[in-house]
């Protein structure tokens, strides 16, 4: 349960961002943004008013959402109008309002217009984000324990991984045991219509295969066209790399780790690989401190593989190169700040980042390290558990 305190400050520091932007009431419809402003993920709407208190409109089971929120004022939510109804008491249905036009449907965002025809309805996703790339103490502990979960994968896949088993076979292994350790087993993403099962697997040549929805580094090949990345049913073959890349949810907050394996004793090219992905890392972890851009730590990634025979296989290769190395993490695998050039947002303590650099080349497969770390006043703390080495198994 969110911590009664947490919630208001989360709400004052919204107000501040409403009086900014001179708006009357903000209306916050996406789920992620709901749960973090009311402590409940029941579905519903949270209308946040600049001179009054909130109202949480609850569609189902309100008896729940009254347990799990500190939220004070609460009605039935039966359709869309009650929303007007709820603002109109208010006297705020022909007021400035905010909203997440990013995280909604184009049905929904008709369908509000529709019943507020006089209200003026400004786009603030940006400042939920913003507001969210801080996390609180609450929230960082919540990141710690997803971590154990993660861990837990990686802990179960050196014990398993082994030379003729399928890739599906393998990430049944480890998703039973990030379950076994308390994992949720789900990933909320921001981009529209993505959705991802645990995280990215795949062996040999299939690391290098990108698919799914522009992932654009390391994806897998799926068991299906209809879910086209992840575990596949491909065999893993001695000596060739392995590439977990999952994430462990603890209270909606989630933690991404991804390491690389090979089953028997690696050759020089992939621990060559393997080594210059641990520089790369190591020379972005020097970059961090609270006040540096975002860019820098980009850059000074680039840097260490710019001039090696692999610069063209960095996050990619050919059409399919990802600028950037890094992004935020927290209610969504995929928040703000992306760790990429010319992003020139300052990072500051209590920001969580995941940094995971990746090397891919056609036919062969590649390698990956990733881990997420928090900013802290003076530097860093790696957040993640399992060693950062090529894990041969």
């Amino acid at each position: 349960m969110v911590k009664q305190m947490n919630i208001i400050n989360r709400l004052e520091k919204l107000r501040t961002k409403m009086q900014e932007n001179n708006l009357d009431c903000m209306l916050i419809l996406g789920s992620r943004n709901v749960y973090y402003f009311s402590g409940t993920a029941q579905y519903g709407y949270l209308m946040v008013p600049l001179d009054d208190d909130p109202v949480l409109l609850i569609r189902v089971n309100m008896e729940i959402a009254r347990k799990e929120s500190c939220i004070k004022n609460m009605l039935e939510l039966r359709d869309t109008k009650d929303i007007c109804n709820a603002l109109g008491e208010l006297g705020l249905d022909k007021g400035s309002i905010g909203i997440e036009e990013k995280l909604i449907s184009l049905d929904l965002y008709k369908r509000i217009n529709g019943i507020l025809p006089k209200a003026d309805f400004s786009d603030m996703t940006h400042v939920f984000y913003e507001l969210r790339m801080m996390k609180d103490r609450e929230e960082i502990e919540q990141i710690k324990r997803a971590a154990e979960f993660t861990n837990a994968c990686h802990k179960r896949a050196k014990e398993v991984v082994t030379t003729g088993m399928q890739e599906n076979e393998l990430a049944a292994e480890i998703e039973y045991a990030m379950r076994k350790a308390g994992n949720e087993g789900f990933i909320f993403h921001r981009r529209w219509g993505a959705s991802m099962f645990h995280g990215m697997l795949a062996s040999g040549p299939n690391i290098a295969k990108i698919s799914g929805y522009g992932a654009f580094t390391i994806t897998g090949t799926g068991l299906s066209p209809a879910y086209p990345y992840g575990a596949s049913n491909r065999k893993i073959r001695k000596g060739e790399p392995v590439v977990i890349d999952y994430v462990g949810c603890a209270g909606g907050y989630h933690c991404d780790e991804a390491r690389t394996y090979v089953v028997g004793k690696a050759e020089k090219k992939l621990q060559d690989i393997f080594n210059l992905l641990k520089k790369v890392e190591e020379n972005a972890f020097e970059t961090i401190r609270s006040g540096v851009s975002v860019s820098r730590i980009y850059d000074s990634a680039r840097k260490v593989i710019e001039h090696t025979i692999y610069k063209n296989n960095f996050m990619g290769f050919g059409k399919y190169v990802g600028r950037y190395v890094g992004h935020g993490l927290g209610l969504e695998i995929d928040e703000p700040p992306i760790i990429g050039p010319n992003n020139q947002i300052p990072i500051r303590a209590g920001m969580v980042l995941a940094l995971e650099p990746k090397v891919t080349i056609p036919k062969y497969g590649g390698a990956t390290l990733e881990d997420t770390i928090l900013v802290t006043k003076d530097g860093f703390e790696i957040l993640t558990k399992t060693e950062r080495e090529l894990l041969e198994t």
